[in-house]
């Protein structure tokens, strides 16, 4: 038997025990479904929501399998490919993926170290996960980030202040004139 071929007999056994929610509790009792073999063979299940595919080990697959969905259409997992809706394909690079803008100052800071994830939803997932997965070097990023900020926001200031004296000055330098 293929492991596929037993989630998917998996499957047709939730569907079963619901199906025979009718009958009484000491028959239903008398009914058990259960498998017990060793080592950790690989299942895939797909997502009835966002259509994602999730390789979990087999014995957690009848766990997996009879979880409902959040908005009680069915369950959350199905065997079947096909019953899942298409895959939407996220398309934003964690900060110290090889591939992210970011990349440029990430290597001048001095982080080398890489990360596969390439497919996060948001910028907010992206801030999460680096918070998560990558504390020490996002703290080293943000703090960079920080201080150009805070550069740019005084070179700001300057000018401003540079900008309004010279105005000031002008002025003044007019009523001098005027007043002789």
């Amino acid at each position: 038997m293929t492991t596929q071929t037993y989630v998917e007999q998996l499957e047709q056994r939730r569907d079963l025990r619901r199906d025979m929610s009718g009958l009484g509790r000491e028959e239903e009792q008398e009914i058990l479904f259960q498998e017990w073999s060793p080592g950790r063979t690989i299942v895939s299940l797909w997502s009835t929501e966002t259509g994602e595919e999730i390789v979990i080990p087999r014995y957690m697959a009848d766990a997996a399998i009879s979880l409902p969905r959040a908005d009680g259409k069915g369950y959350r997992f199905t065997s079947h490919k096909d019953k899942a809706p298409t895959l939407k394909e996220n398309s934003v690079h964690c900060f110290m993926h090889p591939e992210a803008p970011e990349r440029e100052l990430v290597v001048a800071l001095g982080i080398t170290k890489t990360c596969p994830a390439a497919k996060l939803a948001s910028n907010y997932s992206k801030r999460v996960h680096a918070q998560h997965r990558h504390k020490a070097e996002w703290g080293m990023y943000q703090e960079h980030v920080s201080e150009e900020r805070d550069t740019e926001w005084r070179k700001q200031q300057q000018e401003t202040t540079e900008a309004m004296l010279a105005l000031a000055g002008s002025k003044k330098g007019k009523k001098d004139v005027a007043s002789e």
